[in-house]
């Protein structure tokens, strides 16, 4: 009975340790360089991986990635690494001086139509 007590303990410590052992995997998107970690990845027929990001908790599907296994320590390091900034948007460049407005030649039925239309000056009223 002593042998079965002692099978039985060393059984349940292997278990809650390898319970305790999870698997950890850093995805990598070589379209973005954009680095994720998650701890379960789902595999499509297509190729492509399916996987919740552990930062952001977001479902993503990546069609080509590089998936490495990693141990906890490099995951929770990976975690705590702040999001690369944003690139930065390029500065506007000064606008080139105004060109002078340079009028158009009227056209000829713009012309025939001024000829034809009275003009709208007022003459000085007589007293």
């Amino acid at each position: 009975m002593k042998i079965n007590v002692s099978a039985l303990i060393l059984t349940l410590i292997m278990m809650v340790s390898l319970a305790a052992c999870g698997t950890y995997y850093q995805v990598t998107d070589p379209s973005s360089d954009k680095v994720y970690y998650t701890e379960k990845i789902n595999k499509k027929r297509n190729g492509a991986i399916e996987f919740k990001d552990s930062a952001t908790g977001k479902e993503i599907i990546i069609q080509n990635s590089e998936v490495i296994e990693v141990n906890k320590d490099t995951y929770k390091a990976g975690m705590a690494e702040p999001a690369p900034a944003p690139a930065p948007t390029p500065e506007a460049e000064p606008a080139a001086e105004a060109m002078p407005e340079v009028e158009a030649e009227p056209t000829a039925e713009a012309e025939s139509a001024a000829e034809t239309e009275p003009t709208a000056e007022a003459e000085p009223a007589a007293e």
